[in-house]
């Protein structure tokens, strides 16, 4: 007699669970997370943190980013080569603030002394920054807001002031605007039946003429 045994390890279907699939996706969010830690700590020494100071003591930097200015995540790019008496460096990181965000380019360099900074421009939102001299580059266009140019009727009792090309109120001159029944309108534009003295004379009306 032939004994078969079955093999219960074959028959299921091969995967990696209900958890399994979740614990490398987690492992590289992890090592991500600590990977942009170590390098935002690593551009806060040196050089980086002489630019990030250079940054932070330009008032126009508060006005732009606002208050609490500091690294953020993102891309960073530049390069840096130095010895133990000299050295270049030139970078480009993402900062942010209170109330914006923006990218800070510097390039520096030294010889048997400290790091002098050649350049240091602060880009945000439109505007332009030189942070050595703190002046602005250039300003973010601002929208303009509407003005008003036709003026509100004058309350009961209120003079009228000229208001040309406007409407007439009540025993008030308007030069140049609408002329009301009844009423002189100097200046304006004369209406049939109506006196109009200085203004524009309409055909079969003389002036002083009356309704």
């Amino acid at each position: 007699m032939v004994n078969t045994m079955s093999d219960d390890n074959n028959n299921g279907s091969s995967g990696c669970g209900c958890f399994g699939c979740l614990i490398p996706i987690v492992g590289f969010v992890l090592l991500a997370g600590v990977g942009v830690y170590f390098a935002i700590n690593s551009f806060s020494t040196g050089v980086h943190q002489e630019a990030m100071d250079t940054l932070k003591g330009c008032t126009l930097t508060q006005e732009t980013l606002g208050d609490d200015v500091k690294l953020r995540f993102g891309m960073f790019s530049g390069s840096s080569n130095s010895t133990a008496a000299s050295g270049e460096a030139s970078w480009q990181y993402p900062v942010q603030g209170n109330d914006a965000q923006g990218m800070f380019n510097w390039d520096a360099s030294r010889d048997d002394g400290p790091w002098t900074f050649n350049s240091a421009i602060l880009e945000s939102e439109g505007t332009t920054i030189d942070v050595l001299t703190c002046q602005y580059i250039s300003i973010a266009p601002t929208e303009a807001v509407p003005v008003e140019n036709s003026k509100p009727d004058p309350m009961p009792g209120e003079i009228q002031q000229p208001n040309p090309g406007g409407t007439q109120q009540p025993g008030m001159p308007n030069p140049g605007g609408v002329q009301q029944p009844g009423m002189p309108n100097p200046g304006g534009v004369q209406q049939p039946g109506m006196p109009n003295p200085g203004g524009v004379q309409q055909p079969g009306m003389q002036p002083g003429d009356k309704p």
